[in-house]
């Protein structure tokens, strides 16, 4: 590829250098470009993954373990409910939760509000 020297018409090879600086330039621009593209696709995977998780122990106030006991999470922001059952040990679990504040409400058939 050679150029026309403007003023005198003279043709002119390229500098190799140039040519060298410029095949590194595209290089770094293309790895610089993929590295973008995997982060924000790794973040975007990353941030469509978010739950959170609670989980406690139900117990009377004598402190028995209630097995089998249903319990309610109740997201405050959007008010949706989430149902669970106590294990034998009293122990519940609400593995996914969409992040957000939830209330637990004490209030069971057959037991009066502690409050």
């Amino acid at each position: 590829m050679f150029k026309k020297n403007m003023p005198g018409g003279n043709i002119v090879a390229p500098n190799p250098r140039h040519t060298r600086l410029r095949r590194v330039n595209q290089r770094v621009f293309k790895a610089c470009l993929i590295g973008f593209l995997s982060l924000m696709l790794l973040s975007a995977t990353a941030f469509g993954q978010t739950t959170a998780s609670l989980s406690g122990t139900i117990m009377d106030t004598s402190r028995a373990v209630l097995p089998g006991a249903g319990i309610l999470a109740v997201n405050e922001d959007t008010g949706v409910e989430t149902r669970t059952t106590a294990n034998n040990a009293g122990v519940y679990s609400f593995p996914s939760l969409q992040p957000g504040t939830y209330r637990v409400p004490r209030k069971q058939a057959g037991f009066s509000d502690p409050r």
